[in-house]
């Protein structure tokens, strides 16, 4: 043990076991953990309490409002720094574009933008700012980023929190700076005080009011985030990049079909290809899920990242130390299959594996190749499982919560095996390199707090859970986050969200608000949730949800789902809420339904280890919408476009809404046939080609209603075992 390991650390590690002695059956696989029977702790309540509070300050001034735009006419100039390479001038060049862009669409009017550099287009007269731009003198000024003007009337950077951002009206100017990339969160801040909104990706869901007169009331607004790691896979993290196909793909599609970006990622186009698809129809569809995560400010500006990061390691090491593999079943330390060795498993029990994975992370951050160290191992599958040799199983707590190993055999929770391992090499890696940042998650057989083990205080744990699909396992869940949070110093939340239901319609806003609060308040630092799977139309309340929890978790979660309705449906917003409150309820009666056939079926669908995966769950979620729910949804939304009719775009949102019902209801049919109460061959194949002929409808009319792509990919291993599959007899929409 390196020496400069604290004293307070020492006595951590000294309550868990030691690494088992070389053992001359070691190569006898078996299903017995062979660790202590240890008394179980009570739950009790979490170590960590914060109070629900927001950051956001708005305050009146006095003075007269700063005119932005006048019957169609500029009255303001936007000025940023001089041009240069620093981050706050880029944050100030993308906030001002965005803020012209906003005003020119809600008054016709555009702002010229200047940059306040060799030409000094700001002076005073007479104590007020005036601009030149545009060949014209502006009376009003928008001035983003650091000036000495703002900065005289108490506007700077330097004296913001970390991504906090300040907007003063001062006489005729209005100022504002952000730390990070925060200017534009102001921006955003200022644009929703006057009415836009982004519900959805794209044009339909993009509120823009009119206003021939935009004008600024005198306010000072502070604000800055309770968290600042909010991601939400994938969107706001998409750049945009040329295809480069792999070459078994090539002949997938045309250029011209493809268009001049990657648009989707792997999985999506996959599933194109698989439904037969061209791709065109979704050109420019992850800028527009990008310019959605803006505006709602996730990412943030610290990055923690625990994924599965053991892939390499067959490569390396498969030739000279097969003894670092995990002992399958069979007997064989080998990946399986072959030749995918990419989710191998190891023998974490073994000295020699915990220095070698320790130097390979330890040479990637000395190297600048590797930002954070991950130690989590890989998803497993195709047979791969964990270790269960001797030694491993002799570090396994034999009372542990019971699991499913993937060879479908009973065991005990390796969370103690697993985090006593990870110890050892978090201590390893920050002695070499002391800044570093050490994560884990917390998954799948080792999913459940250990119950012996303490956890390294530098060492982050990602905790991989809710998802609101199964009421016994969210409420599980709650309890294992519980149990963490009094056993990680740094925790964070990376659940596989909202794969649970498999895009059918589902509104879960307010139980998930108030787990997000709960998270917040019991120690949570951040997120990184997958996957944000952009199914707009059956899920789209709950992901605009997560954002605004994020950002201010005191935040009122019914004043979020009014402001939703209010903005996207003006006076259809009743019956919009009430279509949302019985889906709500229908929701939660079918996560008690799934929880009630998973019992019953002792979940015997192997894949229901992880609920999120189980096919059972699927049908099961579906199957609690009876035709009197649809009915009654339906109605609901009738009223709804009764009321909107004199609106050109609301009839079209509702009709976004109705599109996600509609699917739902012919989804389900295919669930049900296939799974739930199956039928013949030819009642299998008539609903699952339903549901791809409302695909295609899908796709050409509403994109973003659900992602088609992604389920063209799911699907092609969904009814297999029903013997289906996609094939061009089934495909749709020709190239």
């Amino acid at each position: 043990m390196p020496k400069t390991l604290s004293l307070a650390l020492l006595a951590l590690l000294a309550l868990a076991p030691g690494l088992p002695a070389q053992d001359e059956q070691n190569d006898v696989w078996d299903n017995k953990p062979l660790g202590p029977t240890v008394p179980v702790p009570p739950i009790g309540p979490p170590r960590v309490n914060r109070e629900l509070k927001a950051n956001r300050v708005s305050q009146n001034r006095p003075g007269a409002p700063v005119l932005l735009a006048e019957n169609g006419r500029a009255r303001a100039a936007i000025v940023i720094p001089a041009k240069s390479d620093d981050r706050q001038y880029a944050a100030a060049e993308r906030a001002a574009g965005l803020l012209q862009a906003k005003v020119r669409a809600a008054s016709q009017a555009t702002l010229p933008i200047v940059n306040d550099g060799d030409q000094q287009p700001c002076r005073l007269e007479n104590g007020k700012l005036r601009v030149a731009a545009a060949n014209d003198v502006f009376d009003y000024a928008v001035l983003i980023g650091d000036n000495r003007f703002a900065a005289e009337n108490g506007v700077a950077t330097k004296d913001l929190p970390e991504e906090g951002f300040l907007l003063k009206v001062v006489d005729n100017a209005v100022c504002i700076v952000g730390d990070h990339d925060s200017a534009i969160y102001a921006v955003i801040d200022l644009l929703e005080q006057h009415g836009f909104r982004s519900l959805w990706p794209g044009e339909l869901g993009t509120i823009v009011p009119k206003l021939p007169t935009f004008a600024i009331q005198p306010v000072q607004v502070s604000d800055a985030p309770a968290l600042h790691q909010r991601n939400m896979r994938s969107a706001d993290t998409y750049k945009p990049r040329p295809w480069s196909l792999p070459a078994d793909r090539q002949d997938w599609f045309t250029p011209a079909e493809l268009g001049p970006y990657d648009d989707y990622g792997d999985r999506p186009l996959t599933g194109l290809y698989n439904l037969k698809f061209a791709p065109r129809h979704m050109q420019n569809w992850a800028p527009a899920k990008a310019d959605w995560s803006l505006w709602h400010r996730l990412g943030g500006s610290r990055k923690v990242g625990a994924g599965h990061s053991y892939g390499y390691t067959w490569e390396k090491y498969g030739r000279d130390h097969l003894d670092y593999f995990a002992l399958l079943k069979n007997g064989s330390r080998h990946p399986l299959p072959a030749d995918k060795p990419q989710r191998v498993q190891l023998c974490f029990s073994k000295p020699e594996v915990i220095e070698a994975l320790a130097n390979d992370r330890i040479e990637a951050l000395k190297a600048g190749t590797a930002t954070a160290a991950a130690l989590s191992p890989e998803d497993g599958g195709g047979g791969n499982a964990p270790c269960m040799c001797v030694r491993c199983r002799k570090l396994d707590v034999a009372n542990a919560e019971p699991i499913t190993l993937p060879s479908g055999d009973p065991y005990a929770a390796i969370s103690d095996r697993y985090f006593h391992c990870f110890n050892q090499m978090t201590e390893k890696i920050i002695a070499a390199v002391p800044d570093a940042q050490v994560a884990v998650i917390a998954y799948s057989q080792y999913r459940n707090a250990p119950l012996v083990t303490e956890i390294h205080p530098k060492l982050i744990v990602g905790f991989v859970g809710l998802s609101y699909h199964d009421a016994d396992y969210n409420q599980n869940c709650r309890e294992h986050w519980d149990r963490w949070a009094n056993k990680a110093m740094r925790l964070y939340w990376r659940p596989n969200l909202f794969y649970g239901t498999k895009a059918i319609l589902a509104v879960y806003a307010t139980e998930l608000a108030r787990d997000i609060k709960h998270l917040y308040q019991t120690g949570m630092i951040g997120t990184d949730i997958d996957t944000f799977g952009q199914d707009w139309a059956t899920l789209g309340l709950n992901y605009y949800m997560v954002p605004k929890l994020l950002w201010n978790p005191a935040a009122d979660p019914e004043a979020i789902i009014q402001d939703y309705c209010q903005a996207g449906f003006g006076p259809a917003a009743a019956a919009i809420r009430e279509y949302f409150a019985e889906v709500e309820k229908i929701s939660r009666r079918a996560a008690q339904e799934v929880s009630a056939r998973a019992k019953a079926q002792a979940m015997a669908d192997a894949d229901n280890d992880d609920p999120a995966k189980g096919r059972l769950h699927w049908a099961a979620f579906s199957a609690a919408y009876s035709q009197a729910d649809y009915d009654r949804l339906h109605a609901i939304l009738d009223r709804a476009q009764q009321a909107a009719k004199t609106d050109e775009a609301i009839p079209q949102r509702v009709d976004f809404l109705r599109a996600g019902l509609n699917f739902t209801a012919i989804r389900a049919r295919a669930f049900d046939v296939c799974f739930q109460n199956p039928g013949s061959k030819e009642d299998k194949i008539a609903a699952v080609n339903a549901q791809y002929d409302f695909f295609k409808t899908l796709y050409l009319k509403y994109p973003f209603a659900v992602n088609v792509a992604f389920l063209g990919w799911w699907d092609a291993n969904t009814w297999t075992k029903q013997g289906l599959k996609i094939t061009p007899e089934n495909a749709l929409l020709d190239r």
